[in-house]
């Protein structure tokens, strides 16, 4: 008997295993391919049209507080001083009054490289009488990323405040920005060495620290947590989100992300320290080529305003009273024409 039922049943495998088999396997095969294939067809179809497509929602942004990063060539004296002050009205109608200043990057012993101290105090005395806040730019890289400045080691944390200290007092900057990349999240060594500016420097001058930008779930190795933000802000007065070369290949994706600063940073921010202003950095660099964590299709100014407009509505209904970020353009000197009409369009407004 039983070896009867082991023939029945081989002979029913070698059925299910034959032809009717066979087309079954293929059947699955063919819709799961073609499902790909309108899923390639749907997500290729969105990272051509949405760009321009997509309307861009929300209001502009209704006042003045953005920021701008400049470039080296006004603190070396490259550029004359003279120029600054037709620059600074150019900004000043778009809404821009923070300028931070590159003043080159942090050595291993925590000193800068101090350039020309004077054409830099004429830097400064060309602006005087303006709206605008120059804050000087320091860039520092850790050693994650291929640099030598371990902010670890309070004797490099004493030569950098060092620094931050010649640049307010003898050169004049009303503050200074900390840019060490890559921030690992609000350590305690960061949130020493902005405690240890601010005991340095003069009062009212202004603490500000370029940050890696919020990521969502799965990414968030590759940025910052709310709670980052929350710890590191009653140490600044400003923080600055550096929403760019973010890897992002998809438009909509970036759009997303970007909204994501908005509504993440912002209250996590104003809940830890109500006078911490947030500014989120936007890129105006096109060269595709420029970064393999940079993709100009989808990572562009027209997309970023885009989120951040979104974002601020969003903001204001969800959480009322908290300040809605202002944006910093990624760079002065790489932002042409058509990315300044668009940033009037767009951010400013009418």
């Amino acid at each position: 008997m039983d070896g009867e039922l082991l023939r029945a049943g081989g002979v029913r495998g070698a059925v299910s295993a034959g032809p009717a088999g066979r087309g079954r396997r293929r059947s699955r095969f063919v819709r799961v391919v073609l499902a790909a294939l309108v899923l390639a067809l749907a997500v290729g179809l969105d990272y051509a049209l949405y760009p321009r497509l997509a309307g861009v929602g929300g209001e502009p942004h209704p006042g003045g507080g953005n920021g701008v990063w400049m470039r080296y060539w006004w603190y070396n004296g490259d550029r004359p001083a003279e120029e600054l002050p037709g620059v600074v009205a150019d900004l000043r109608a778009r809404g821009i009054s923070q300028l931070y200043f590159n003043v080159g990057q942090v050595g291993a012993d925590g000193r800068l490289q101090r350039g020309r101290p004077e054409s830099a105090r004429r830097m400064i005395a060309a602006l005087k009488g303006s709206s605008a806040t120059p804050i000087a730019w320091a860039i520092a890289l850790n050693p994650g990323m291929g640099g030598q400045v371990d902010i670890s080691d309070p004797a490099v944390r004493v030569a950098m405040v060092e620094e931050a200290r010649w640049l307010v007092a003898d050169c004049g900057f009303r503050g200074v920005q900390w840019d060490w990349e890559y921030a690992r999240g609000a350590t305690d060594e960061l949130l020493a060495l902005l405690h240890e500016t601010r005991a340095a420097l003069p009062e009212g001058a202004i603490i500000s620290i370029a940050t890696p930008a919020w990521r969502p779930w799965p990414t968030g190795a590759f940025g910052w947590r709310e709670d980052d933000f929350a710890r590191i802000a009653p140490e600044c007065d400003q923080i600055c989100v550096m929403c760019y070369d973010t890897a992002m290949f998809l438009p909509r994706a970036y759009v997303g992300l970007t909204r994501g600063q908005v509504l993440r940073v912002a209250p996590a921010v104003a809940a830890a320290n109500p006078d911490c202003r947030v500014l989120i950095g936007v890129p105006t660099y096109g060269d595709p080529n420029s970064a393999p964590s940079h993709h100009a299709h989808a990572e562009n100014l027209r997309m970023a305003l885009k989120g951040l407009r979104e974002g601020n509505t969003l903001l204001q209904r969800r959480h009322p009273g908290v300040p809605i970020p202002a944006a910093a353009i990624f760079a002065n000197w790489t932002t042409e024409p058509p990315e300044w009409r668009t940033w009037d369009e767009v951010w400013v407004g009418p």
